[in-house]
């Protein structure tokens, strides 16, 4: 069962009301689309663990903190949609108008309903651009917190210790599993059998969203970083040498690789090749880029993951694991409990 809710909230108190989700524990545990994982004081068993992502740079990975810039990438994806949308209206409008102006065919009525045919065109890609949030998620090992923003000037931290971890069943951008942390809310804390959560994702890949076991590794990654550092989340070398180590990235997957699928592999890339190029992908890069850019992180946070600094009043000791208890994952949705020579338990 998840860590006890009701302990004392030692975080910072968010700055604003987030818009994610609010709702009670038992609300949530009763939804359908979710499905509760291991607490975070239960590890995978280190057998069965083997990372494969680059956290080599020092920037997004270091030993006070760690960043996921998931959302970069799962922005471009929806951005690409919304801005060929615009493209095939736009330039199918400017098409059929001069084909009725050269024929001899355009009429007044045509050019009245123009402008309304062009916001049909407009509003959706408007609302996407409006409502991206290529933001970073910052998970502080030195404060044992998670930093969420919830705008380019707001930010609600919260403790680690207090996270409880789910999967939230919904089809996203790269696919259906994702990879929640549930705490407690420190603005509204409800009532302390029941209380009043807050929801936050979590992922660091575009992977993480394809399986379920892609969401217990990536569970375990963090968890293993808010406890050990860095060392503990290093790529094995069995995928070292296999060369599948990549730097975790919310833009594409990486499922399917040509030796793997030649054909697959092809119709893949063509067809992203299509949306990319019909979005006018390398206008929306840069629009992205110049967002992420503009992006600064508050100076309270930042002062919480600066080295050396002054946390006290907070409780920053790690979250440590059990040792005679883990989990596996077994096939595709098998989850079971082992001992330390992994046997299997109840």
């Amino acid at each position: 069962m998840p860590q006890d809710p009701s302990e004392q909230n030692t975080g910072q108190e968010g700055t604003s009301e987030p818009e994610i989700l609010q709702d009670t524990l038992q609300d949530y545990k009763n939804k359908k689309t979710t499905i509760p994982l291991p607490e975070i004081t239960l590890a995978m068993h280190p057998d069965a663990v083997c990372f494969g992502d680059d956290v080599s740079d020092k920037k997004q990975f270091n030993e006070r903190y760690m960043e996921s810039h998931v959302h970069e990438g799962m922005a471009a994806s929806i951005l690409y949609l919304a801005a060929m949308w615009f493209n095939v209206f736009l330039f199918g409008g400017i098409a059929a108008i001069m084909y009725q102006l050269f024929n001899g065919v355009l009429e007044l009525s045509d050019l009245i309903l123009l402008p309304f045919a062009f916001a049909c065109g407009f509003l959706p890609p408007y609302i996407a651009f409006k409502m991206a949030s290529p933001h970073p998620i910052r998970f502080n090992r030195q404060a044992q917190m998670i930093h969420y923003p919830m705008s380019n000037t707001e930010v609600i931290s919260l403790p680690w210790r207090e996270a409880m971890p789910y999967i939230r069943m919904g089809r996203v951008a790269s696919g259906s599993f994702n990879l929640m942390m549930v705490f407690p809310d420190p603005d509204n804390p409800g009532d302390p059998d029941n209380p009043t959560v807050l929801e936050t994702s979590v992922a660091f890949d575009a992977m993480d969203f394809t399986t379920a076991n892609g969401n217990y590794r990536r569970l375990e990654f963090i968890r293993r970083y808010m406890e050990s550092g860095l060392d503990a989340i290093q790529p094995c070398q069995e995928l070292i040498d296999a060369g599948l180590v990549r730097k975790p990235t919310g833009y594409d997957n990486g499922l399917t690789t040509f030796q793997k699928s030649p054909f697959t592999y092809l119709i893949s890339k063509s067809v992203m090749g299509i949306f990319y190029w019909l979005g006018t992908g390398p206008l929306v890069d840069r629009w992205l880029r110049n967002k992420v850019s503009h992006f600064k992180w508050p100076e309270e946070v930042e002062r919480l993951c600066a080295e050396g600094a002054d946390l006290s009043g907070i409780d920053t000791t790690p979250v440590k694991a059990g040792t005679e208890r883990f989990y596996e994952f077994h096939g595709i949705s098998e989850l079971i409990y082992v001992d330390k020579n992994r046997k299997r338990i109840g």
